[in-house]
């Protein structure tokens, strides 16, 4: 796998920023409607009909958590999720190099790698579900 930084062309769409404005966007709302009071209860439909937590069983807590800055707490409530979520966040932040060096970021990964990475994040998403049915997330 390589980082590399390329040459930002007149025309391309800058995906990473595109997503960052607009999950930036959401949170923002997502803030003030918390902070209003406006959040109803929700409950998982999955745990509620089979008694086990989904996978991304948490979530809705870990944001609130994030909201407090409790990132200890954040991070308890769906291990998978919340680095899901920062690398994410640190990947959308690519998006402002072409705004201010005209370059932007690009990977080379093989097929093999690709196939490596994604038995990994697969048995990390597998080893998370069980940790929240364990600890009764």
């Amino acid at each position: 796998m390589k980082l590399k930084l390329e040459e930002y062309k007149k025309g391309d769409i800058n995906i990473p920023l595109i997503y960052f404005i607009v999950f930036f966007t959401a949170a923002i709302g997502g803030y003030i409607f918390v902070k209003l009071g406006l959040m109803p209860p929700m409950q998982c439909q999955f745990k509620h009909f089979t008694g086990y937590p989904c996978p991304t069983c948490g979530t809705t807590r870990l944001v609130l958590s994030l909201y407090n800055f409790d990132l200890i707490s954040a991070f308890k409530f769906n291990p998978f999720m919340f680095i899901s979520g920062v690398l994410f966040g640190l990947w959308s932040l690519t998006g402002f190099l072409p705004v201010f060096f005209k370059k932007k970021l690009s990977i080379d990964i093989t097929k093999k790698e690709k196939k490596i990475i994604l038995i990994i994040v697969f048995i990390l998403f597998i080893a998370n579900w069980i940790y929240l049915i364990l600890n009764g997330i």
